[in-house]
């Protein structure tokens, strides 16, 4: 069976394809409709509650953004080390995009122009998971007495098409080895697994006598 198979490169390849295709894209697609992930202590000890400070650390911000000198981009780390007394933090994202972003405002004082950023970005998946381009982010849920923040995010059509294609190229790379590898193994006359050793049988040795001659006149 196996023998026959391979005899056929082109069908080998197809099959081949088709075979790690479904396995690569059963392995790879989501069991949930939905993913959650949980960001523990995302708010800094200094955040502050008083709606009118958060609305001048957000009017602060977009000022400063148009004057670079007023903007001080620090890293998450860093920004706590701060322990800035005016503090904010929020998350922000834009519609098709596979990651949340928590972002964190502060200032020394409210006289100040001078406004510190930080930001942190969190992902529906590692780096390696496929759940980076399958999903897309959904909303957002912030329980500050608990200080947990809780990011859902929802499958995205437009990743499980782009999913669909890498998985019909991964399974045209092996289909190709494996009819390149079954044209191989055609051309070098090799026996193919499955398949019955045949050897030429050489007639048996006949002598001159069993020929017959001719009698004498």
């Amino acid at each position: 069976m196996i023998g026959s198979f391979l005899r056929h490169p082109a069908r080998t390849a197809v099959i081949s394809g088709l075979i790690v295709a479904l396995v690569f894209g059963a392995l790879s697609f989501p069991s949930e409709d939905r993913i959650e992930k949980t960001v523990e202590n995302w708010l800094p000890a200094n955040t502050s509650d008083d709606q009118a400070v958060i609305d001048d650390l957000i009017d602060s911000l977009e000022a400063a953004r148009q004057d670079d000198a007023g903007l001080v981009k620090v890293s998450e780390d860093r920004f706590r080390e701060l322990d800035l007394p005016l503090a904010h933090a929020f998350t922000e994202s834009t519609d098709g995009d596979s990651a949340f972003v928590i972002k964190y405002i502060g200032k020394e004082s409210q006289q100040t122009d001078v406004v510190y950023l930080a930001e942190r970005k969190v992902s529906a998946g590692s780096w390696w998971s496929p759940d980076r381009i399958m999903y897309r982010t959904f909303k957002a849920e912030s329980d500050q007495l608990g200080n947990v923040l809780r990011l859902t995010f929802e499958r995205d059509f437009e990743g499980l098409l782009g999913l669909l294609l890498l998985d019909l190229v991964v399974g045209g790379v092996y289909g190709s080895l494996a009819g390149l590898i079954a044209a191989v193994l055609n051309s070098t006359g090799l026996n193919l697994p499955g398949e019955r050793e045949t050897r030429r049988r050489l007639p048996p040795e006949t002598s001159l006598d069993a020929l017959g001659r001719g009698e004498r006149i």
